[in-house]
């Protein structure tokens, strides 16, 4: 038959992992709040490398020679593994860098996508796309780009290896504590106990008369 934990296993367990689960939510939260806000960055980002493309490509005849030469400063300063594609209304690629880009499966219902909510953005794997619908008198335009926030997902990975660390050092300290905090707890509880245990049957018999 199992030996029943004592009291004070039992005050450290619950304590531990009281401090454990409101520890384990809160850096939980910390870190998707973080994700969340990293990748909301980048694809503001994403967005203003849409907007360079979209001067860049799409109305280089109507930009003078400093404005086009300063658009397409910003342009070459590229994002990690950064794919650029431009398609007309026609699901044509009229433009796209790199160059001999394939064309993934599942671009046609991205790019139905974006034309229906002409603005869209999705995260795929560890990398990010950002997409609007581009009209001028030219037409209708898909401007996509797709990017690597390497800086990003480092800061990301950085952050939840210290949240680890620090829950799991968290908790060792907590169970510590407990330890203590039980032993400290249960001394009322241990003084009567001996108290009791010294009190024996014959001190409580009462002498019987000769």
């Amino acid at each position: 038959m199992p030996k029943r934990i004592s009291l004070k296993w039992r005050i450290e367990i619950a304590f531990t992992l009281i401090v454990a689960i409101i520890l384990s939510v809160f850096a939980f939260s910390i870190y998707v709040f973080s994700k969340e806000t990293q990748e909301s960055i980048f694809f503001d980002r994403l967005f203003e490398r849409v907007k360079t493309t979209a001067d860049l490509i799409l109305e280089k005849d109507e930009l003078d020679s400093a404005s086009f030469k300063k658009v397409e400063e910003i342009f070459t300063r590229s994002l990690p593994s950064e794919t650029i594609e431009v398609y007309n209304s026609k699901n044509e690629r009229v433009f796209s860098e790199p160059k001999n880009l394939a064309v993934p499966r599942a671009f046609r219902s991205w790019l139905d996508d974006v034309r229906k909510n002409r603005k869209r953005e999705i995260s795929i794997d560890d990398d990010q796309r950002a997409g609007i619908l581009y009209v001028d008198n030219q037409g209708s335009f898909v401007i996509s780009i797709r990017a690597h926030d390497r800086t990003g997902l480092l800061k990301i990975q950085k952050l939840k290896f210290l949240l680890v660390a620090s829950l799991i050092i968290s908790i060792v300290l907590t169970s510590t504590i407990g330890w203590f905090f039980a032993q400290d707890l249960l001394k009322p509880f241990n003084q009567v106990t001996r108290e009791l245990r010294d009190i024996t049957e014959h001190n409580l018999l009462v002498p019987s008369p000769r």
